[in-house]
């Protein structure tokens, strides 16, 4: 009985991890031998449960093929292969593996359940310290020394398969594509498997000349978004870094694999020479740039973001973005207007990164400017929205600013009625009240900032506030 009281409140604790499951889906009581918990994550090809070792009592992950897979060959082939990796990997610093095989509902892999967060949510919600980050590359490249060993390529290293547990120690996960040097890559060849922004450029091209120099590409990848402190979507730019630092990843950067470190060895080598020899002066300094550039990005996350979020009728106006870089990328704003009516502006630069922030910027004013002409809109509202969009894309074109997808909401209680502009893939959703059934609103308008900018489209709805 003590041993069960310990489970539960064992399960308790991990309960966060758990999420509801998809409408209409059963979760099973048991899996093989183990006891299952809940769900954890619903992936492309499979289920992952919360489970319970019948021995130990330890909680477990449960990786379960989706039903609509089990009569695939390859997929099956795929799935059983992953569990043939992991357990040839035994390694402090990879997901263990308890065991695997068949149960009525298909296939399944008991695993070990790591209690942490991905690499991926500590960039967006964290700024470590170049120390820590390397730390964390090395346990990460230890890992992969051990799989090379056992002559293993991951082929889908990025920060989702990366997980720091809570004792600080770093896990490698996800094998669905790891390769075994040497065995069969027949129907490989026209198939993209793996993330673009972490693949190599040999990836991209082709599945079979994979190597181990480009699971090294990939954790240089990461490398350098833990030590700026955000996701690059692909845009590396070196000189953010420190000169030493800079050497190693441009050597793990080259696009031809044979100009890369020889082996996950030599890099592992090199990372920790430069923490022993070069780090350690320059850790302060290093450790306020991070900190400087955290606080720029919290400083335009907050001036470019609306401060006011409601108006003078009886309206309540929220937003969600997602906190980090990307938040910077989204421009939101409100305009009040004399008749209680308000504009919502939403727009997403094609530019990225710092630039587009800065774009970002400008358009907020720009924006600020064209309000004052439009705060008048008893007469004709819709025209002379029609009239600020038409000027906004001059002033854009004029000042060679990236182009933007934007959406623009005329919300005028006085007449009943929401018009919906819309410039580039944009939809609206209107539900209304009382009825399970949403509208979905959509106008075929071209970006905003092209030449051949057409602004007369939108739609007008009945709206009873």
């Amino acid at each position: 009985m003590d041993n069960e009281s310990d489970l539960e409140k064992t399960i308790v604790d991990a309960s966060s991890f758990v999420q509801a499951p998809p409408q209409n889906h059963a979760i099973p009581y048991r899996i093989g031998p183990y006891r299952v918990k809940g769900l954890l994550k619903k992936g492309g090809t499979s289920f992952l449960y919360l489970g319970v070792h019948p021995d130990s009592n330890e909680l477990i992950a449960l990786k379960v093929l989706l039903p609509k897979f089990v009569k695939h060959p390859e997929m099956i082939d795929l799935f059983l292969k992953e569990a043939r990796i992991i357990e040839m990997a035994n390694h402090p610093n990879i997901v263990k593996l308890f065991g695997h095989g068949k149960w009525e509902g298909g296939l399944y892999i008991a695993m070990e359940f790591v209690r942490g967060i991905s690499l991926r949510k500590l960039i967006l919600q964290n700024v470590l310290s170049f120390k820590r980050s390397l730390e964390i590359i090395l346990e990460t490249a230890n890992a992969l020394s051990h799989l090379h060993s056992h002559g293993i390529i991951h082929r889908d290293l990025k920060p989702d398969n990366i997980l720091l547990s809570e004792d600080g120690g770093v896990k490698v996960i996800d094998f669905g594509i790891a390769r075994i040097v040497g065995e069969d890559s027949k129907g490989q060849k026209k198939k993209l498997m793996g993330t673009p922004t972490y693949m190599s450029p040999e990836q991209k091209k082709s599945q079979i000349h994979v190597c181990d120099k480009s699971d090294i590409y990939s954790l240089a990848i990461i490398a350098y978004e833990l030590c700026i402190g955000r996701l690059c979507y692909g845009v590396v730019q070196l000189s953010d870094l420190p000169k030493g630092l800079r050497k190693i990843f441009s050597k793990a950067l080259m696009p031809s694999p044979n100009d890369r470190h020889i082996s996950i060895h030599e890099f592992i080598e090199e990372i920790s020479e430069y923490i022993e020899h070069d780090l350690e002066e320059n850790e302060e300094l290093l450790d306020l740039s991070l900190k400087e550039i955290s606080d720029f990005y919290e400083d335009v996350y907050l001036t470019l973001n609306p401060k006011k979020s409601a108006f003078n009728h009886k309206l309540l106006m929220g937003q969600a973005t997602s906190k980090g870089i990307l938040s910077s990328h989204v421009y939101c704003d409100y305009l009040s207007l004399n008749d209680e009516s308000m504009v919502v502006i939403v727009g997403w630069p094609e530019q990225k990164g710092v630039g587009g922030m800065f774009h970002n910027a400008i358009l907020k004013g720009m924006i600020s400017v064209m309000g004052e002409k439009i705060m008048d809109l008893h007469e004709n509202p819709t025209e002379k929205v029609q009239e600020m969009l038409a000027d906004l894309n001059q002033q854009i074109l004029k000042n060679s600013l990236s182009r933007y997808s934007l959406t623009l909401l005329l919300l005028c209680p006085a007449t009943d009625q929401i018009h919906f502009f819309s410039y580039g893939p944009n939809k609206l959703w209107m539900q209304v009240s009382g009825s399970q059934s949403v509208q979905q609103l959509k106008v075929e308008n071209t970006y905003l900032g092209d030449k051949d900018f057409d602004m007369t489209h939108h739609v007008s709805r009945n709206w009873n506030v």
